[in-house]
């Protein structure tokens, strides 16, 4: 392990799973089922028609299967659809012991990130800032559950995704302070 990741604790694979699993049900309990799933512009492209297999399914009735299935989805899906189905993301990749599942690393690539907040992109931005502290909390815990567990997860890039998360606590903090004043 790299940077903060170092100073972590590594975490019991079978014990850590389950409590991780009802740590993140737990920061995500107060999300409500999205009203869209997708901004509808003209004619569906493949992406969003996976995104629209959600509709109406509970992001805990959800398996691995179905986002091996359906992973491009996360590139469509509008941001409260996002943060509604994120933990089922961060769930489902734990039930899958010998690599990352797709959306799992599709999550891992947007948060590996510049430290510098001027160099990230739309998407991430409209995704990721806002989420609740403690939903950024069982995300570096996912991170850090992902660290030295699963093969072929570059240290590296776990260790800037975590201080992704990091930086964008700070910048949540820093827009709801302005969007109080």
């Amino acid at each position: 392990m790299h940077g903060k990741l170092r100073e972590l604790p590594i975490l019991d694979k079978a014990t850590s799973a389950m409590n991780l699993k009802s740590e993140i049900a737990e920061a995500f309990t107060h999300r409500r089922a999205p009203q869209e799933l997708i901004e509808r512009r003209g004619i569906l492209t493949p992406e969003q028609s996976e995104a629209l297999w959600f509709q109406n399914r509970d992001w805990k009735d959800l398996n691995w299967q179905d986002w091996e299935a359906h992973s491009d989805a996360i590139y469509t899906l509008v941001p409260t659809a996002f943060a509604n189905y994120l933990p089922s993301i961060l769930c489902c990749s734990l039930d899958v012991q010998d690599h990352l599942l797709l959306a799992g690393r599709i999550i891992l690539g947007v948060l590996d990130r510049s430290p510098k907040v001027e160099f990230w992109d739309h998407f991430m931005v409209q995704r990721f800032v806002g989420l609740a502290a403690k939903e950024y909390e069982v995300l570096k815990l996912w991170l850090v559950r992902l660290s030295g567990q699963i093969p072929g997860i570059d240290e590296d890039s776990l260790t800037r995704a975590y201080e992704t998360v990091e930086i964008l606590e700070t910048e949540t903090a820093r827009a709801r302070t302005l969007h109080r004043t």
